[in-house]
């Protein structure tokens, strides 16, 4: 079964995520950088935080970017969840990343 299980994530493009800075003061940006690998099997991604904005994009298989990035300039006080998903001809993959912004008035 191990087999098998990294038999297919071999199979899968490459997909990381960088978040600058991971923390942040209120009424600073950070910037979402996503990398994806090309191949031949990529079709779209998304990227964004959670319940905040996302950023959706076709892809061109081997013919796309390797690197998308987002700069969020009013994330809101609070512990949030940036992310980049992959989908692909083969299903979708997505990684994610903590983001805390602190210094708010009243708390945070």
């Amino acid at each position: 079964m191990w087999l098998a299980v990294v038999a297919t994530l071999a199979l899968l493009p490459r997909l990381s995520l960088v978040v600058s800075p991971r923390l942040l003061m209120e009424g600073h940006a950070v910037r979402l950088e996503c990398r994806i690998a090309r191949h031949p099997d990529n079709r779209w991604m998304e990227l964004g935080v959670v319940d905040v904005t996302s950023s959706f994009r076709e892809l061109e298989g081997t013919q796309s970017q390797v690197v998308y990035s987002l700069l969020l300039e009013h994330l809101g006080c609070g512990e949030w969840e940036a992310y980049c998903q992959l989908g692909t001809t083969r299903g979708q993959q997505r990684v994610r990343e903590a983001v805390t912004v602190v210094g708010c008035v009243g708390g945070g």
